[in-house]
């Protein structure tokens, strides 16, 4: 408690009010700090998942911490019982707990099932409290990730497959479509959430995570 009052503190201190509402609510988790005007413009542009501590953020970080973990240390089991440690968190079980069994994976020289993961969360999430099912949160967290577990690679490879020829931009051109299939498969899970829950949706948010996400990636890390 008394680290975040440091931070909170901090950014403060050190920030125009604007921004230091929004490094809290993106590093902290403390979204109430953001005013009312500026959650509605993120609520507008379909891009609210930037502003919270989510899933996407504890998977970057620990996908950074793990690259730099891998260029030092060798040995792989060890590398994966610090990453159990290091990225576990109560506010991001569906993530933490999927990240757990997919770095438990690696321990053990197994490939982690992204379904069973999935399923995993569901069931340590609902079997305590069975009322989860209609937070609005979790809702959105697991339709989104529903999706790109079900899509995203199909829509990645039936693009590049249009893209066989360019085999010199291979990689650039495969990293941007499976960007656009990740934000597509995301986008259009969550939209009848979106829709039942708060009454619209924002035609602009696939077109928006697309630009978005990499620099977003960049700074969380």
């Amino acid at each position: 408690v008394k680290i975040r009052e440091n931070f909170a503190d901090s950014f403060e201190q050190n920030m125009s009010q604007d921004c230091a509402s929004l490094c809290r609510a993106v590093l902290l988790g403390e979204k109430t700090a953001l005013s009312q005007e500026i959650q509605n413009d993120f609520t507008r542009c379909g891009v609210s998942f930037l502003i919270v501590v989510s899933g996407m953020h504890l998977a970057i970080i620990s996908s950074f911490v793990f690259l730099c973990i891998k260029k030092i240390i060798k040995n792989r089991v060890l590398r994966s019982m610090i990453m159990l440690m290091c990225g576990f968190a109560p506010s991001v079980v569906r993530a933490g707990v999927m990240l757990a069994v997919v770095y438990s994976g690696k321990m053990f020289m197994r490939k982690g099932d992204s379904l069973n993961s999935l399923g995993i969360a569901a069931l340590i999430l609902t079997v305590p409290n069975p009322t989860a099912v209609a937070d609005v949160g979790m809702l959105l967290s697991f339709t989104a990730t529903l999706g790109i577990i079900l899509w995203a690679r199909k829509i990645s490879v039936y693009i590049m497959g249009k893209f066989a020829k360019l085999k010199r931009l291979k990689k650039p051109v495969e990293f941007t479509v499976n960007l656009f299939a990740v934000s597509v498969s995301a986008a259009v899970w969550t939209m009848p959430i979106s829709v039942l829950m708060f009454g619209k949706v924002s035609v602009f948010s696939i077109l928006l995570s697309i630009i978005l996400s990499p620099a977003v990636s960049v700074l969380v890390a």
